[in-house]
């Protein structure tokens, strides 16, 4: 929608912008449920709520923290379906590669899977989903002057290969670019129009200092 809205700026993109990756998408869920929604879930499926997901030794296998401390978490690392964290709280986070759709697969695999272990969950099933962060990959078509280093939104160390750049539309969204191939990532992206808003800045910043880089003799 926003392409068919803005298609100037869609234009722009589609000719400065070579590459572009999704390249990681966060998923926090949570299985845990007070008060009333605990009683209304509970009444729909007919059997108590279950906020946490109980011990088992293949868990216990996988614990990256002491039994005591409050962070305690079992970690999952999976061929298919990216890194999850399961906290005791009921609370979970996987975080991995390509879209927003298999981060939500990935929870619904990993459930199932769980309910083989432990039949007892069979009515276990989050009641809170959000993606509240994703991470995009990006090339420019062409290569940026390296006079971002000068720009007044630009911040940079010798220590690190990576310039980042502050956009002038406020947003989640940090650009780290990296001059050597013109490439860029985008974290913190939580929406659609985060990551068409930072392209256009993006764009729009490569043409002012391609523009403005002086003749070389």
């Amino acid at each position: 929608m926003m392409c068919l809205n803005r298609r100037a700026d869609w234009a722009k993109i589609t000719k400065g912008v070579s590459r572009l990756t999704r390249s990681n998408v966060v998923l926090h869920a949570s299985i845990g449920a007070k008060g009333g929604h605990s009683y209304r879930r509970a009444r729909v499926l007919g059997v108590a709520t279950i906020c946490t997901i109980p011990p088992h030794p293949v868990f216990e296998q996988l614990s990256q923290q002491g039994a005591a401390s409050p962070f305690t978490h079992f970690r999952f690392h999976t061929n298919r379906h990216g890194k999850l964290l399961v906290f005791k709280t009921g609370n979970l986070i996987r975080a991995g590669k390509s879209t927003h759709a298999d981060a939500y697969n990935a929870l619904v695999v990993f459930m199932r899977w769980v309910r083989t272990l432990l039949p007892g969950l069979a009515a276990m099933w989050p009641c809170a989903v959000s993606l509240p962060n994703s991470v995009w990959t990006g090339q420019f078509a062409t290569p940026i002057s390296h006079a971002l280093k000068q720009h007044p939104r630009a911040t940079y160390s010798d220590r690190f290969p990576g310039i980042s750049y502050r956009l002038v539309t406020p947003s989640s969204v940090t650009p780290e670019i990296f001059l050597k191939a013109s490439k860029w990532i985008l974290p913190g992206a939580k929406t659609a129009e985060d990551v068409f808003n930072a392209l256009v800045e993006l764009v729009d910043l490569h043409a002012e200092l391609n523009f403005t880089q002086p003749a070389i003799h």
